[in-house]
């Protein structure tokens, strides 16, 4: 989330407070990621260790949602507020979890073939890829291959 967020700002008002999200949509477009602001806040909810519900999250436009604190107690919002804060950057919007890095390169020789590099674990989900040839991935870790 914190590569496609242009910022993470808190507002708080009379009203109430919330965390302002505004997603930066060349950066989207740049990466080629396919998320659109409904996605990013289905990934949100997923998110176990956010605690935020679907009802704490209020998408403004395109490119902008709001999302209020699970607890709103006079003691600890403050603190659930620099919580979320810190733990939104870090929220995986779109992919494997356990993948670290990716890169594709061209293939030297054929012509139209792509190579795709992949640093972490989870050999299955990425043979379940699609556009991923199966019967051409390989792994160097031992316990992926049982």
């Amino acid at each position: 989330m914190g590569d496609v967020a242009e910022y993470i700002s808190e507002v708080y008002s009379p009203q109430g407070c919330y965390l302002s999200i505004k997603l930066d949509l060349k950066a989207i477009a740049a990466l080629q990621l396919e998320v659109t602001i409904d996605t990013i806040k289905e990934s949100i909810v997923k998110t176990p260790r956010l605690k935020i519900k679907e009802k704490h999250i209020k998408v403004i436009n395109s490119e902008k949602l709001h999302i209020e604190p699970y607890d709103t107690s006079r003691d600890k919002m403050y603190f659930v507020m620099q919580q979320l804060k810190a733990k939104l950057p870090h929220v995986m919007i779109k992919g494997i979890p356990s993948i670290v890095r990716a890169v594709i390169s061209k293939k030297e020789k054929e012509r139209n073939k792509h190579q795709l590099l992949i640093e972490g674990y989870g050999l299955r989900q990425v043979m379940l890829t699609s556009g991923i040839d199966f019967t051409e991935t390989k792994t160097n870790h031992i316990l992926e291959t049982c």
